[in-house]
C-alpha cells in the first residue's frame, strides 16, 4: 500500500505518513473516456475492496457491503482545471483542455472520513444541473 500524501492523510484524519489504499479508474460513456477518478481510502475500508472486481461497480456500494457500515454524508467541491499531459492522454483531450474537477470527501454514518476522491471530468461531455428551491 502506498503512503498517502499529506493533504490526503489530513482529509482522512489519518496520522502523517500513513498508508492508504489508492484506486484510479478511467470511466467511459458510450466507449469514449469521460473521467479519471482518483480515490484514496482509509486502510481498513480500502483493503477489502482490493479483493473485489471493481470494473463497473459503485465504490460506495462496495464500501457499505465490505464494511457492513452505511455511508453518511459527503462534502463536494467542483472547480475547473486544465488537463496535464497524462490526464489529457487518458481522457483523449488536448493538453491544457478545460476539465471539471469534483473533489469529494465521503464519511461513514458516524462522521468518520473514509474516502477522498478527485474526479477529473471532460468538460465537453459533462454538465452540472441543480434545482435550488427557495424556502
Amino acid at each position: 500500500m502506498p503512503h498517502a500524501p499529506p493533504a490526503i492523510t489530513q482529509r482522512l484524519g489519518l496520522p502523517e505518513h500513513s498508508e492508504a489504499v489508492y484506486i484510479e479508474r478511467l470511466r467511459s460513456l458510450d466507449a469514449d473516456p469521460l473521467s479519471l477518478d482518483s480515490t484514496w481510502l482509509a486502510p481498513d475500508i480500502g483493503r477489502p475492496l482490493l479483493d473485489r472486481h471493481l470494473a463497473g461497480r459503485d465504490l460506495f456500494a462496495l464500501i457499505e457491503e465490505t464494511s457492513g457500515t452505511r455511508l453518511g454524508s459527503a462534502e463536494v467541491t467542483v472547480h475547473a482545471v486544465t488537463a496535464d499531459p497524462d490526464t489529457a492522454r487518458l481522457l483523449g483531450v488536448a493538453e491544457g483542455a478545460a476539465l471539471f474537477t469534483i473533489d469529494r470527501l465521503t464519511r461513514l454514518a458516524d462522521g468518520r472520513p473514509v474516502d477522498a476522491e478527485s474526479l477529473r471530468v471532460r468538460a465537453d461531455r459533462f454538465a452540472l444541473r441543480a434545482v435550488l428551491p427557495r424556502d
